[in-house]
């Protein structure tokens, strides 16, 4: 059978699926709620009780309640709250298609599905943000970075974004930026299953199962697995792999329950460095006569080699929670991460003028994360702290050591004025490898009415150098101190209409790094950094992200801009936008719940840059012998792409999508030279039974 006949019967066999009759229950997917709902600005109550994971509170028969992780932000905070039911209404394919949708969030999509692709927050990437898992720091500890399609898209219950002055404070990094994700904690005496697909070109395929039930009275069981591969039509860019989760939560009373959680990871990832092409003007869009292959040559016609790796997870972590008091909730978690990264190029071809790497990246991480708040009106104090000790094996030489880290910090704040004006203060001390950094700053959040407010902060803290850099300039005897200043002011509008929060950034850095490529006479051209430089940097913004329904029909847009991006040679685009306009309705006597529309989006020009994967770092510089310089002086073009999105929820039963990418066919990249996906159709299901 060809792909597009297999592709076509799977179009008729889901289209069947979706009519078919099912059991109640299923939660809405696609289908707008009232602003309040959609942008995921629940009710208080909600937060304070559980902003993180499962806002269903069910009751045994015994009177037991279930304890949930806290959130660290609440509804009058300026930083990102998005919920499941906001994070499932939108279109993606993966966990990093949803940051497009946050405020100052951008994605550096390579493509091709599967691909590492760069996220963007506040305008910091790789080695800039700390990802957090249910309070667990879930960044690799060689790069200090995240591959977002390591995580389980369906298995996320929320997701946070903190205000950019108090991003150093949470994880085991003092990074500028931080994102926290919890997963799905709901306990419910119905069993829940769920299932999602979708399929695309390229054998593109997508496969999620999720389950959840008691197994004993006390006893919660979950579990979700994901297979999920691509074909691509460019060589050095298939992707496979499985991502399975389980999590058994044990309630022993009102005041201790205990949760144990799982995640392991298998994924074979091939790399490739673009299109071969001298400039811009010379990229190949056609899809039949020209693969894209590793690396970027500056000369057509020369012989590549191939470029992958696979990756191996185990994560495993106990949870004790606790409210012996109401206002006194906290959290005790002890977890084992381990990582095997098999980075290889020229294995397989062994092409002789490639040089041949077989590295094996592992690393062990043995950690303790303590969480307690306590509320005492109009006084709320947040504890954090972090012990962490990691064994590193790995095939970068200055990285094999053990490494030990332990940071305490926390933040206090005093509601005034009927909780209109809430000031802040948040520290933090880190001792890493031996070396002390330290942070402070504070922050003001200003009610002016139920709807709008008002947000301010400052922080100033020091950032530990990870430990990579010591193997690219291996002549450094002591670490470098990056001090760092950040400050944000913003509104925030959530009214029963319209959500709107807006906010200008800012970020300096005293010594950052400048990562540098050696392309000198006779040295092969790899994408491997070799070195890197140290100056000043800084980086200002503005960015905006709104939700407004009228009638039938919903807007959202998300846009940010950046004020000095020719002075600073950013790698971000200038100015990026993606946005939506929907027909949102119910309709034939409410069995079809119906959300229709445009995906728009449209990318600046940006300065030219390269990646070296095995590191997870970005470069624009080049060593040529005798000077270093610009990978490239010109920007490249402005991009765009438009894109019609379907969902149809059928008598509060299955939920089908159907999502045509770029309607207009334009050929474009947003990291050159990865040419983005042609025009194509991609369909899919979700479906929730059992409850």
């Amino acid at each position: 059978m060809t792909r597009t006949n297999c592709f076509t019967s799977s179009l008729i066999f889901f289209l069947i699926l979706a009519f078919m009759p099912v059991n109640k229950g299923l939660e809405a997917y696609s289908f707008f709620q009232p602003v309040k709902d959609s942008t995921a600005q629940a009710d208080s109550s909600d937060i304070a009780d559980s902003l993180s994971a499962g806002l269903l509170k069910s009751e045994a028969a015994d009177t037991l309640r279930n304890i949930y992780s806290q959130g660290y932000l609440s509804v009058s905070d300026h930083g990102v709250i998005f919920k499941k039911e906001t994070l499932r209404k939108n279109d993606y394919r993966y966990s990093g298609d949803l940051f497009k949708y946050t405020l100052a969030g951008f994605v550096y999509d390579l493509g091709s599905f599967g691909q590492p692709n760069e996220i963007s927050i506040y305008g910091k990437g790789f080695q800039n943000i700390s990802f957090t898992a249910d309070g667990i720091s879930a960044n690799n500890r060689i790069t200090n970075s995240y591959d977002l399609y390591n995580l389980q898209s369906e298995n996320m219950d929320s997701l946070e974004i903190m205000p950019l002055p108090r991003g150093f404070l949470y994880g085991v990094y003092n990074n500028p930026v931080t994102a926290a994700i919890y997963t799905i904690d709901t306990v419910s005496f119905i069993p829940r299953s769920r299932i999602r697909f979708f399929q695309a070109p390229e054998n593109e395929t997508y496969f999620d199962a999720s389950f959840g039930a008691y197994i004993f009275k006390k006893l919660n069981f979950s579990f979700d697995a994901v297979n999920s591969r691509v074909s691509s039509r460019f060589d050095n860019s298939n992707y496979g792999g499985w991502k399975v989760s389980t999590k058994l939560r044990y309630m022993l009373s009102n005041k201790i329950n205990f949760t144990a959680g799982y995640n392991y990871i298998k994924t074979e990832t091939e790399f490739n460095g673009g299109s071969v092409a001298a400039s811009k003007e010379f990229v190949n869009y056609d899809n039949l006569l020209e693969n894209v292959l590793y690396p970027t040559a500056p000369v057509l016609g020369e012989v590549f080699s191939s470029r992958y790796q696979k990756l191996t997870q185990q994560n495993l972590y106990f949870k004790m929670l606790t409210r012996f008091l109401k206002d006194f909730p906290a959290e005790l978690t002890l977890y084992r991460l381990s990582s095997n990264t098999e980075f290889r190029q020229n294995e397989r071809t062994e092409l002789p003028n490639i040089p041949v790497i077989i590295n094996d990246n592992k690393y062990t991480a043995l950690g303790l994360a303590f969480k307690q708040d306590i509320n005492l009106e109009p006084i709320k104090l947040k504890l954090i702290s972090n012990y962490e000790s990691v064994k590193y094996d790995t095939g970068i030489p200055e990285v094999n050591n053990t490494l030990k880290s332990f940071s305490v910090g926390g933040s206090a704040s005093i509601n005034l004025f009927e909780e209109k004006l809430t000031p802040s203060f948040f520290t933090k001390y880190l001792n890493y490898d031996g070396n002390s950094y330290s942070g402070a700053g504070a922050d003001v959040n200003f009610r002016f009415t139920e709807a709008l407010n008002f947000y301010a902060g400052y922080s100033e803290f020091e950032r530990q150098q990870n430990p990579l850099s010591a193997d690219i300039n291996n002549n450094i005897s002591s670490p470098i101190i990056q001090k760092i200043k950040s400050y944000e002011i913003g509104l925030k509008l959530n009214s029963s209409q319209l959500y709107g929060s807006a906010s200008y950034f800012s970020t300096k850095n005293n010594n950052d790094l400048y990562y540098i490529a050696d392309r000198g006479p006779g040295t092969i051209i790899t994408n491997e950094v070799s070195q890197y430089f140290v100056k000043a940097s800084a980086l200002a913004g503005i960015s905006l992200n709104m939700n407004f329904r009228f009638w039938k029909l919903l807007l959202e847009s998300n846009s940010s801009y950046y004020l000095n991006h020719d002075r600073e040679k950013l790698t971000l685009p200038q100015y990026s936008l993606f946005s939506g306009i929907y027909y949102v309705d119910t309709l034939f006597n409410e069995n079809l719940k119906l959300k229709a529309g445009f995906n728009f989006y449209i990318n600046g020009s940006q300065n030219y840059f390269s990646y070296d994967f095995e590191r997870s770092i970005r470069f624009q510089y080049e060593n040529t012998g005798t000077v270093i310089k610009l990978i490239k002086e010109e920007t490249s073009d402005i991009s765009y792409q438009l894109d019609l999105f379907i969902a149809g929820q059928f008598q509060d039963e299955a939920i089908l999508y159907i999502t045509f990418e770029n309607l207009l066919g334009y050929n474009y990249y947003i990291v050159p030279y990865f040419p983005k996906q042609p025009r194509s159709l991609r369909f899919g299901i979700s479906w929730e039974f059992l409850d």
